[in-house]
């Protein structure tokens, strides 16, 4: 039996248990998708931030940023950090609540009947993984790491979201990827990642034939954590679509990753937004007629039919 937090008010946090016999049976109900629904095209707004999926229950979180999360993975997040906007990592004085949107709900049910789309919510990623890691990552390794070590051709997707892995962490991951030829779908988003455990996942990257979508939103890779993942961009021939939302890679490292997107031959969609993007390179004299890096990401993406989100 696995848990799996909900909440049925704003402002208590409650535990219920959902019941799957095996770790094998919870995989099979989250790949329960179907053909409609990879060919569906989810409207963003109707996406949660953490797991980037179609919401099914869906809460407005009671803070400035007035975001709103499918419920289960937002409880998930706050019992990590309760006084946390998972979002824009702003930290407040008591714990946080929130309440259903459901005007929100209802656009959603509205739009999916519209499109026939019936697949099954993701759940939380912590329930796949069958032994929590840590920052130091034990000798020998958890179960998931021993499993990328071993090659198993089962392992196709990895979610560590919110599992405090940090650069450590990161560096043993890239480490155990490097020979590893069956992971397509890495989720690797709010682990404390700076640009040291950037520039490794990068290295495996950039000889992975098999990885095909890389989260990696919400951690502090910097301009040079972006630095080395554009290099990497350069010579893999697998990955499609990379997810750097909220890194504070800042212009330097949006500019790398534009002159990446210029020879990859593989990359479909990009999502770069909250990266503090200035409007211009520098504010020197010298550079006053320079294009803005969201014009020239804009300008390269649409010249190699990349789907850009800024």
């Amino acid at each position: 039996m696995f848990d799996v937090y909900s909440s049925d008010d704003e402002d208590e946090i409650r535990l219920k248990s959902y019941n799957f016999d095996t770790m094998d049976d919870l995989r099979r109900l989250i790949k329960a998708k179907t053909e409609k629904e990879e060919m569906l095209q989810v409207p963003d707004s109707f996406r949660c931030p953490l797991s980037l999926e179609l919401m099914y229950d869906p809460v407005l979180l009671c803070t400035e940023s007035g975001q709103s999360f499918e419920k289960v993975w937002l409880v998930k997040a706050l019992q990590a950090n309760p006084k946390q906007d998972p979002m824009t990592g702003l930290n407040y004085a008591k714990k946080l609540s929130f309440a259903p949107n459901r005007s929100l709900k209802q656009a959603i049910e509205e739009w999916k009947g519209k499109n026939n789309y019936r697949a099954r919510p993701l759940l939380p990623p912590e329930v796949l993984i069958e032994e929590r890691c840590d920052s130091s990552v034990r000798s020998g390794g958890p179960a998931w790491l021993q499993r990328i070590i071993a090659n198993d051709s089962t392992l196709t997707e990895l979610y560590l979201t919110n599992n405090n892995l940090g650069d450590k962490g990161a560096q043993s991951l890239a480490t155990a990827l490097s020979a590893n030829t069956y992971l397509q779908k890495l989720f690797l988003s709010m682990n404390n990642i700076s640009h040291e455990g950037a520039e490794a996942i990068a290295n495996a990257l950039s000889t992975s034939k098999t990885l095909r979508i890389l989260y990696i939103w919400h951690n502090d890779i910097g301009p040079e954590g972006a630095k080395s993942l554009a290099k990497a961009l350069k010579s893999n021939t697998s990955l499609e679509t990379l997810y750097l939302w909220n890194n504070n890679i800042g212009n330097d490292g949006a500019d790398a990753i534009a002159n990446a997107l210029e020879t990859t031959t593989s990359l479909k969609s990009l999502h770069i937004k909250g990266n503090r993007l200035c409007s211009r390179f520098s504010f020197s004299k010298m550079a006053k007629s320079s294009p803005s890096v969201k014009t020239k990401l804009k300008k390269i993406a649409q010249a190699r039919h990349i789907a850009l989100h800024l």
